[in-house]
Formats: C-alpha cells, sequence, structure tokens
C-alpha cells in the first residue's frame, strides 16, 4: 500500500511540475494554471506558518526585487496607468519564481528526493515534448485545444497566418518563445547530467521536434548547450553513437507520413539553418531572421529623458520586438542596467550554490542571448521557472549555507 502512495504522489509531483513550469492559460480561466499555485502555497503557508521563516533565507533577492517593482512603479508617473503591469510582471516573478517553489519543495520534500530536481525537470520536459508529438500526429485535436481550450500566443494577432497553422502544438504558455526556449534549456540540462547517465541522450530528438514545430528560438540554446557540454560531458564514443541514431532517427521521421503532413512547418524549422549559415558566413538575406532583428536594433526612443528613463510601454509589433530595445522603452537604459545587474547577482548566487560553472554560464548566456528575439529577462516565463527552480531547490538544499541558519533546519 506505501509503495502505491508513493507513486500516486510521485504522479501528483510530476503534474504539480508541470503546471508549474509550463502553465497553460485555459480561456475558461482566462489565466496561466500556474497562478492557482499562488492559492495553494497561500493556504499552506497559513497552516504551516514555521515554514514562512524559509523566505528569511531569500532576503537579499526579495530586497532586489522589491527595489525593482518599487521602480517600475515610479514609471507610471510618466508612462501612465498601464505601465502599472511591469511592476506587476515582477512580482509575479517574485511569487512563481521564489514563493512558490518554496511551498512546492516543502509539500513535497518528504517523499521525493528533492536533490534530483534537473532530472525531474528533464523528466517533465520529456513530457511536454511527447504532448508535442501527440499534438503533432492529432492536428485536428490540436486545432480544437487552440480554438475552444487554450489560449495560445498564435491566435493573438502578432503572428503572421502562412504560421499560425504549422507551429503552436504544444500545451503550454507561449509557444512561439517561452516553450521553444524552456525546451532548449532542458536539451542543456540533459546534455550535462549525461555525464552521470547516457540515457539523457534519447531525450534530444523528442525534445528538438518540441522546439522544431513550436519556436526556432530554441535552436539558439540548442546551439549554446552543445557548445558548452557535448565535449565536456561526452566521450567521442558516445558522439559518434548518438550521431549515428540521430541520423537514423532523422531518416525515418524525414520519410514518414508526420513528415509530408507537415512538410511546411519542417520547412520552415529548418530554414534557421540555413539563415544561420547565411549570416555567419556574411551574407546578407532581407527576409531572413537576422536581418529584421538587426533592423530592429535601431529603434530607440526620441528624447533623452525616455532614453533614460523610459515611456512605460512595449513597443513589440509597433517597431521592434528585440528584447533590449523594448526594456529601454519600457525604463530606459537605467531600467535595462538595473535588470543586468539583478542578474548577475541571481547567476553568481546560481554558481556559489549549484558549485557548477558550466551550467550557470549556459542559463546566463542564452538569456542574454534569446533576449534579443524578445523580452526575457526577469518575467514569470517558463525558462525563468526552470532556472529558478534549481536555484531555490539548491539553496534549501545546501547543508553548507544552512548551518549559517542554523534555527531554519527544523522547519524543512
Amino acid at each position: 500500500m506505501a509503495i502505491r502512495v508513493n507513486h500516486v504522489i510521485n504522479v501528483f509531483y510530476f503534474i504539480v511540475l508541470y503546471i508549474f513550469i509550463y502553465s497553460p492559460q485555459l480561456q475558461f480561466l482566462n489565466f496561466g494554471v500556474g497562478k492557482l499555485l499562488w492559492f495553494f502555497t497561500f493556504i499552506y503557508f497559513i497552516y504551516n506558518r514555521k515554514k514562512i521563516t524559509l523566505l528569511n533565507l531569500f532576503k537579499n533577492e526579495l530586497l532586489i526585487f522589491s527595489i525593482l517593482i518599487v521602480y517600475t512603479l515610479f514609471i507610471t508617473i510618466w508612462g501612465g496607468i498601464n505601465s502599472l503591469k511591469f511592476a506587476y510582471l515582477h512580482l509575479q516573478f517574485v511569487l512563481d519564481c521564489i514563493v512558490v517553489p518554496i511551498f512546492i519543495y516543502c509539500f513535497f520534500n518528504n517523499n521525493v528526493d528533492i536533490r534530483k530536481i534537473s532530472n525531474h525537470i528533464i523528466n517533465v520536459g520529456l513530457i511536454a515534448s511527447f504532448i508535442t508529438i501527440f499534438l503533432i500526429i492529432n492536428s485536428d485535436f490540436n486545432f480544437y485545444l487552440r480554438d475552444h481550450v487554450i489560449i495560445d500566443d498564435l491566435d493573438g494577432g502578432t503572428v503572421q497566418e502562412s504560421l499560425r497553422k504549422i507551429r503552436g502544438f504544444s500545451f503550454a504558455d507561449s509557444s512561439t518563445f517561452g516553450y521553444g526556449i524552456t525546451q532548449g534549456l532542458i536539451i542543456g540540462l540533459a546534455l550535462f547530467e549525461s555525464k552521470f547517465s547516457k540515457k539523457y541522450i534519447f531525450y534530444l530528438i523528442p525534445l528538438l521536434i518540441s522546439i522544431l514545430f513550436n519556436a526556432r528560438v530554441g535552436f539558439f540554446v540548442v546551439i549554446i548547450s552543445f557548445l558548452f557540454f557535448v565535449s565536456r560531458f561526452l566521450s567521442l564514443k558516445t558522439v559518434i553513437i548518438s550521431s549515428l541514431l540521430f541520423i537514423i532517427a532523422f531518416l525515418l521521421l524525414y520519410n514518414s507520413n508526420i513528415s509530408h503532413s507537415n512538410s511546411s512547418t519542417i520547412e520552415w524549422g529548418s530554414s534557421f539553418v540555413n539563415e544561420t549559415i547565411d549570416f555567419f558566413s556574411g551574407k546578407k538575406v532581407e527576409s531572413s531572421t537576422y536581418t529584421a532583428l538587426i533592423n530592429k536594433l535601431n529603434v530607440f526612443p526620441e528624447d533623452t529623458f525616455n532614453f533614460l528613463f523610459g515611456e512605460g510601454h512595449y513597443i513589440i509589433g509597433k517597431g521592434s520586438d528585440v528584447g533590449y530595445i523594448n526594456q529601454i522603452f519600457v525604463g530606459g537604459i537605467f531600467y535595462l542596467i538595473f535588470l543586468l545587474l539583478i542578474m548577475f547577482f541571481l547567476f553568481y548566487n546560481f554558481n556559489s550554490l549549484t558549485e557548477s560553472t558550466s551550467l550557470t554560464l549556459f542559463f546566463f548566456i542564452s538569456i542574454i542571448i534569446v533576449n534579443i528575439k524578445g523580452p526575457a529577462f526577469l518575467t514569470s516565463i517558463s525558462f525563468w521557472r526552470v532556472i529558478m527552480l534549481i536555484y531555490v531547490f539548491s539553496k534549501l538544499n545546501n547543508i553548507k549555507y544552512l548551518d549559517y541558519h542554523i534555527n531554519y533546519k527544523r522547519y524543512l
């Protein structure tokens, strides 16, 4: 009976992790289901008030984000009431990326090996990939899901019509941006963990498919992950065998009915490779993603005050999708610098907690690069929830750190 109970708890744990990371937006709720965890977190701490003390372990993070929230509140003075949403986005980051992970840790700590959080995230990423593959095979069901069940950013009018039918195969928030980046980060985690278990090499194919059919931006992260981890953690023999498996899998997929019925998606996804080769070889292609991004890097506020302190709004779809440009339009160059400083602080701590410089640099450089494609700094989006879940769990697991806070040990 105890074994069955543990199985139920484990299933429930992975459901919670999936909801937390991917937080699909349901139409009847009109918000991401991950926000439901706010309610359960509140109830849990009401009945376990001593564990609220664990927030003191994150007092520096909470202080810095409090300053950031206050700064974005000041932006409303000249940016108008609509700029309040940016203070909310940073408050949401605190709740989703610090408070809720503490709740998840405390709730499951006695029944799940929390120290294996990276492995758990990889497994949840694999589940998300299988959901994507299921939706690819059953495309009619996918369109029903988008029309009647979830809110997908593909259907918001900001994506060109020709791409709406060949992308968006996920049960997750932000299929055109966050989902692909998250799957890319999980590929990096899988490569990192492959030094302990080679089984994670087999996870790469479904994870890559989940990126291909949703958001090509995830391939930027994949490239970074290969540069960081393949040569360090995989032997030449493993690389050769893995490459052969990838070639076989590619040929089987390419000649399958799935490939033929989704040829437009595969052509769109694989064009990323050609665009990348053209860009780094110096060939200028006017219609490429790289050219579009470079052209949109030269959009700035017109006067000095707005350049320094922003205008309190994004210009996505109206001038530039580039994250750095949008952050300047929100709060000016000072706001952008402040975001970067907070990220330096978080990743410095991440490196100390995980004792893995390669993993820290992989995450940090990935965020810096994908912020070119869209705003990716310190808002509660799925890839940040992955990073901060590891961050929070690592701090709560860090015995050396807790030795300095001996009074908190009995609350874990």
